[in-house]
């Protein structure tokens, strides 16, 4: 049961990228591959520089369900937002507090 508390109390910062909105920054923590589609997608963004560590801004976020428009490594790049749930953020705190003055 503690390695259970431990392991919430690390992840309790982490959310998934599509869950930001349009100019919240974070880092990238970890991805989970799930399906074989999804673990070559992320393998792709892997090889695009979208690695664990990595500063991303949300640029945009389109209605509908639509893709996430990131900024990362000086580039911009449209993700899928179901693809975006495979990808887990640690929300940049500082920013987040500046947002809400």
């Amino acid at each position: 049961m503690n390695k259970m508390l431990k392991r919430n109390t690390v992840k309790e910062n982490l959310t998934e990228l599509s869950n930001l909105e349009p100019d919240e920054k974070g880092v990238v923590a970890y991805m989970a591959g799930g399906s074989l589609y999804n673990r070559k997608a992320i393998q792709r963004l892997l090889d695009m520089g979208l690695t664990c560590g990595t500063h991303i801004r949300v640029v945009n976020v389109a209605p509908f369900n639509g893709p996430l428009a990131l900024e990362f490594r000086g580039s911009r790049l449209a993700l899928d937002k179901r693809l975006a749930g495979n990808v887990f953020i640690k929300i940049d705190e500082s920013h987040s507090a500046q947002q809400t003055h």
